[in-house]
């Protein structure tokens, strides 16, 4: 393995830590003892702000996962790295344009949210165990939107005092999280367009300057004569995610890759959250969609 794609797998895992160590501050902000000295109404207030940093913390960090995957958290539909289970999308392989569309992003980000909150939520159950917390089915819709993205988690949440005589029922709030994932993704798909309208002449200054228009930084790194690696930094540390990277592929007749490709193609249906199926129209209609769009590339 090279030096560039080892960069990149590491980003990855230590996107994965920096979330494990959030939670695990989370966790320990709130005393014990103090929580059982208070009132039920009380103990309802403090298990409603528990659940929203719970869920607050797993949204940054769902966005910044499937960010350094390039829009995934599942397999990536067509063509990829993979180390472990880290996934690295090929936006253009040969030509074909497989930018995923926002759409598409959205349901991989709500598929991550309720991939990752039992942890959380078991965590709080076994915090506040001196009183009855129950959490039900859940289920979380995303909206990327131009400055944020906002996500909407309807969860069932029942309290009662050990007696039975208190009872409560807590309604978590949206959230909106800051982030140029919206942004990202536009950069990606012009720049991945352009290259497929002529990729002997792209203007590079052009995708830089819009770039740094939506205060990105975009870094595109040779890693060998048939894979570019291109990585969209956000200028803000207080956005998520931090970083949003994907492979540009070229194989000439005859050639063989120093890495190995991929092919998911066999099982482009995958089951989502509402337990259907998204199929290859489906997935090719949300990617035209997103590249109607865009301004016209440059020629």
């Amino acid at each position: 393995m090279k030096k560039g794609q080892t960069s990149i797998f590491v980003i990855i895992a230590l996107i994965i830590v920096i979330g494990a160590i959030s939670f695990f501050v989370f966790q320990n902000t709130n005393d014990e003892a103090i929580f059982e000295g208070l009132m039920f109404s009380q103990k309802v207030d403090v298990v409603k702000k528990a659940t929203e940093d719970c869920l607050t913390i797993i949204y940054q960090d769902s966005l910044d996962f499937v960010g350094a995957q390039g829009g995934y958290y599942r397999e990536p539909l067509n063509y990829y790295v993979a180390e472990d289970d880290f996934y690295l999308p090929i936006y253009s392989f040969n030509g074909e344009n497989t930018v995923p569309s926002k759409e598409f992003i959205e349901q991989e980000l709500s598929f991550t949210v309720g991939d990752n909150l039992d942890f959380c939520l078991d965590s709080i159950q076994e915090r506040y165990s001196t009183i009855n917390l129950e959490y039900g089915d859940y289920s979380t819709e995303v909206n990327i939107l131009e400055e944020t993205v906002k996500f909407d988690t309807i969860i069932d949440v029942s309290l009662s005092s050990k007696d039975g005589v208190d009872t409560a029922q807590i309604e978590v709030e949206k959230k909106e999280i800051p982030s140029k994932i919206n942004d990202m993704i536009l950069v990606a798909d012009y720049y991945i367009s352009s290259k497929i309208v002529d990729p002997e002449t792209i203007c590079i200054d052009c995708i830089t300057e819009l770039a740094e228009k939506f205060g990105l930084i975009i870094e595109i790194t040779n890693y060998d004569q048939d894979i570019i690696v291109v990585d969209i930094f956000s200028d803000d540390s207080e956005t998520y995610p931090a970083l949003f990277n994907f492979l540009e592929v070229y194989i000439a007749e005859g050639e063989e890759l120093s890495l190995p490709i991929l092919d998911s193609e066999d099982q482009i249906q995958r089951n989502i959250l509402d337990e259907r199926e998204i199929t290859e129209e489906e997935y090719n209609a949300a990617i035209k969609q997103q590249e109607d769009s865009l301004p016209a590339p440059t020629t």
